[in-house]
């Protein structure tokens, strides 16, 4: 039975996702998964609360002071490959927030000239989610027959962070689910619309191919919360919850409107998170999403970021 060896992390970025980034590894630590947490902000507020082994407000006198095992960086995306090049000079394992950053043509050089050691883990956390994973697998087994729509659909009560863009930080999970699920990259799709305001985006794609159409929603300042994924067949249909962790299947078939309801505990942050340092202990390099789906995605904002 092999041995586990809690890693010693350093978690960059202490604000409102850092803060659940933090609870995730102090949960991780109590199973041995972690044994030593660093934190770091330049806003020291933002640590003056955390029960950390060690607090920092430079990255670079974190790294200078501190023997760690990896890094996450859950931090705005104008830093991330600043901060990224840190790390990987000091030759250690990345988590960071998505998307890899807000300069695209930039990310692409980065992302070509990666040391073949890297370990860079971006932070879709949507893809380890459980739900997704079995909507995926019956997506591929052909559940719903064919595939005729699916949508993505994001709304906060939330009001919209500063500087933050609809298309960077609400609509990034859905334009990495949207072609992942349907098995397409994405700038092979056809972008059939592109509505971005202030504080909500619509995006309609459509595949040449195969007539499928896809759809991602998001909105700041609404009512009420929704986080949905959507799948619709010709042999039926799902809604998965991602908020409430519920994947609801419908089938065509024998004329029951009754789902099938599937419930899940497992957050995909933590999954991520396992993910991670599973990545950590192999030792070998490796991009998550790979990097060709980074890429693809990168060109896609690059022409519709402004839009």
């Amino acid at each position: 039975m092999r041995t586990v060896v809690g890693k010693r992390i350093g978690l960059v970025g202490c604000g409102r996702w850092g803060a659940n980034h933090f609870r995730t590894l102090r949960s991780l630590r109590e199973e041995g998964l972690v044994s030593f947490l660093a934190v770091c902000d330049i806003d020291k507020a933002a640590t003056a609360e955390l029960d950390a082994d060690a607090v920092h407000h430079e990255m670079g006198e974190m790294l200078a002071q501190e023997q760690l095992d990896a890094v996450a960086l859950v931090t705005p995306p104008d830093t991330h490959l600043a901060l990224l090049d840190l790390a990987l000079f000091a030759g250690l394992p990345v988590l960071m927030e998505k998307p890899f950053s807000d300069r695209h043509d930039a990310s692409a050089e980065v992302l070509t000239s990666l040391p073949e050691h890297a370990v860079v883990v971006v932070g879709y956390l949507l893809r380890h989610h459980p739900g997704i994973q079995r909507l995926k697998r019956l997506m591929h087994d052909g559940h719903f027959g064919a595939i005729q729509s699916l949508c993505y659909a994001r709304e906060t009560v939330r009001g919209k962070p500063v500087q933050a863009t609809p298309l960077d930080t609400l609509a990034v999970h859905g334009l990495d689910l949207v072609p992942w699920l349907l098995d397409e990259p994405l700038n092979s799709l056809q972008t059939l619309a592109c509505e971005v305001e202030e504080t909500a985006a619509r995006i309609e794609f459509e595949s040449p191919n195969e007539g499928k159409r896809g759809r991602v929603e998001v909105a700041w300042g609404r009512k009420s919360e929704v986080r949905t994924v959507t799948v619709v067949g010709s042999l039926g249909s799902a809604v998965l919850d991602f908020g409430a962790n519920t994947l609801s299947t419908f089938s065509t078939l024998g004329g029951s409107s009754t789902p099938s309801v599937e419930t899940y505990d497992r957050e995909p942050l933590e999954e991520e998170w396992r993910f991670f340092l599973s990545k950590v202990d192999e030792g070998r390099g490796v991009v998550f999403p790979d990097a060709n789906a980074l890429l693809d995605q990168g060109r896609w904002m690059n022409r519709h970021q402004s839009t």
